[in-house]
């Protein structure tokens, strides 16, 4: 199988090789036909596997292409339910917040011989519609649990609209009949859900010309911890204070001998893009007190 552990890049965007993407492909594909296993971890190999190599994530629901400060989030809570992975998204004038899904790609969306939806595919379905309730009668909550992450704080008041992906089973299946397709089309615009197969998500990753790394984190509300540093986090430490992310040790290692100025950080300086030093934290704060 293809290794899961791509090297540390200092660049979000990139134009991959040929090699590259298929790498990406191919270990993707290793893992979805491999044998099932016992529980869940075989869905949980796969969610591993897309934070490896985060390319995989799909661009359909972001502006411009852009994961709001490379982030994707993992098991994301919302309130008692948790999604498998989330994201932000930023325009000048808005914010999308998108919550998404993996289940098994043997997983079928179709009865043998009908147009009827498997139970597993309607289970995934009713899964996807209750946290589309949830969004819309907490929103209010979800907006509070996500504030820290809407940087710059001054746009914290732009208006949020939410959105869902669904990745499940294989194209094969999906697009067997014209018929298929056009029910599986009609479902997915009726829901305001996007519903992709794993086929689909490496043939977006494939057809793309440049591909983007994000950093996955693990975020409660208030603290941010670093799941996989999968690219340098340039931004992070001139919005974020040291209560706010918390490194490991080996992360805080990483990060000096790549040159960012954690020390100072750390006792309450602002770093700026690339982790040089700028002004003392408090020193800023102080000009908006009394």
């Amino acid at each position: 199988m293809a290794t899961e552990e791509p090297m540390i890049t200092f660049k979000r965007e990139y134009t991959p090789s040929v090699e590259e993407k298929h790498r990406i492909r191919d270990g993707l594909l290793a893992v979805i036909d491999s044998k099932q296993e016992a529980g869940s971890q075989k869905e949980q190999r796969i969610q591993s596997y897309f934070e490896a190599n985060t390319e995989l994530f799909s661009v359909h629901n972001t502006y411009k292409n852009f994961f709001h400060q490379n982030m994707v989030l993992s098991k994301c809570p919302i309130g008692s339910l948790k999604t498998d992975y989330a994201y932000l998204s930023k325009k000048s004038d808005g914010w999308r917040v998108v919550f998404g899904e993996f289940e098994l790609p043997e997983d079928k969306f179709f009865k043998v011989g009908s147009l009827d939806y498997t139970a597993k595919f309607n289970h995934a379905l009713q899964q996807m519609q209750q946290w589309q309730i949830y969004v819309k009668e907490n929103k209010g909550e979800i907006l509070r649990f996500f504030e820290l992450l809407y940087q710059p704080i001054n746009m914290r008041d732009n208006p949020t609209e939410f959105a869902f992906e669904l990745i499940y089973g294989r194209s094969e299946d999906k697009n067997k009949t014209r018929e298929r397709k056009l029910n599986i089309a009609a479902t997915a615009k009726s829901m305001n859900i996007d519903i992709m197969s794993y086929d689909t998500a490496i043939n977006n990753m494939m057809e793309r010309q440049s591909l983007n790394r994000k950093n996955v984190i693990s975020y409660n509300g208030s603290v941010i911890r670093y799941k996989r540093l999968n690219v340098f986090p340039e931004w992070d430490f001139s919005v974020y204070n040291s209560e706010q992310i918390n490194l490991t040790s080996e992360q805080r290692s990483f990060l000096i001998q790549s040159g960012v100025d954690i020390e100072s950080w750390e006792q309450g300086s602002t770093l700026s893009q690339g982790g040089r030093k700028t002004r003392p934290l408090a020193d800023l704060l102080g000009r908006f007190s009394a």
